[in-house]
C-alpha cells in the first residue's frame, strides 16, 4: 500500500511540475540571426509588427514577407462595394511608421488560414528567390515553438533548403515562465496547447 500511495504522489508531483512548465514548452528562446529576409505570421499584430521592425532596423533582414490571412476584404468589396482595411493593411502602416521602407515589404496575395499555410504559401514563394537562403519568423513567443516545427517540418516535407530561424519575441507581453498568475496567459496557454494537440493528432499528417 505504502509503494501505491507513494507511487500515486509522485505521479501527481510529476503532473504539477509538467503543468506548470507548459508555458516553457510553448516558446522557442533562439536567439536572432541574420537572414535573407523576415516573414511575419498575423495574430497579434502590434507585438509582431513590432518585432520584425526591430529585427528590420537592426538589419537582422531587408526584407518583410506577410501572407494575407483573411478574404473579408474582397468579400467587402464585392458585396457592398466597400473598402475596408485587412490585417495585412493594418501590418504595413505599423511597419512604415516604425521605420521599414515601403519598397521592402513585399505582401503575398494567396489566403492562409493557419500556420501550416502561411509555412506553405511563404516558403513556396520564397523558394523561388534565388536570393533567399534564410529566414526570421516574426511571431508571438507563445507561438513560436509551433511556429519553428511547422516551418521546418514543412520544408524538410518540400526539400526546400531555407534556413529557418525563429527567434523569441522581446516585444511579447505572455511571461512564459509564470503563465498561471495571468488569467490572460492562463486563456492563452490553453489555447496553443490545444492546438498542438489538434497539430499533433491531425494536421501533421497534411503537411
Amino acid at each position: 500500500m505504502k509503494r501505491k500511495h507513494y507511487f500515486f504522489i509522485g505521479f501527481l508531483f510529476g503532473i504539477i511540475i509538467f503543468l506548470l512548465s507548459i508555458g516553457s514548452l510553448l516558446v522557442a528562446k533562439n536567439e536572432p540571426v541574420k537572414a535573407d529576409a523576415i516573414v511575419i505570421l498575423m495574430g497579434d499584430l502590434e507585438e509582431r509588427g513590432k518585432f520584425a521592425a526591430d529585427l528590420y532596423n537592426r538589419k537582422y533582414g531587408n526584407k518583410i514577407f506577410i501572407a494575407t490571412p483573411s478574404s473579408y476584404k474582397k468579400d467587402f468589396l464585392n458585396k457592398y462595394g466597400i473598402h475596408v482595411e485587412d490585417d495585412i493593411d493594418v501590418m504595413k502602416k505599423l511597419l512604415i511608421n516604425l521605420g521599414v521602407g515601403q519598397n521592402d515589404i513585399y505582401c503575398l496575395d494567396q489566403i492562409t488560414e493557419n500556420t501550416i499555410g502561411e509555412a506553405r504559401v511563404l516558403l513556396d514563394h520564397l523558394h523561388n528567390d534565388t536570393s533567399i537562403k534564410s529566414v526570421l519568423v516574426a511571431t508571438s513567443s507563445y507561438h513560436s515553438a509551433r511556429a519553428k516545427h511547422i516551418f521546418n517540418s514543412y520544408a524538410k516535407s518540400k526539400n526546400n533548403e531555407i534556413e529557418v530561424c525563429v527567434p523569441l519575441n522581446k516585444y511579447s507581453t505572455y511571461n512564459f515562465k509564470y503563465w498561471f498568475y495571468s488569467k490572460k496567459d492562463i486563456q492563452i496557454t490553453f489555447l496553443e496547447s490545444t492546438k498542438w494537440l489538434v497539430y499533433i493528432l491531425y494536421y501533421q499528417w497534411t503537411l
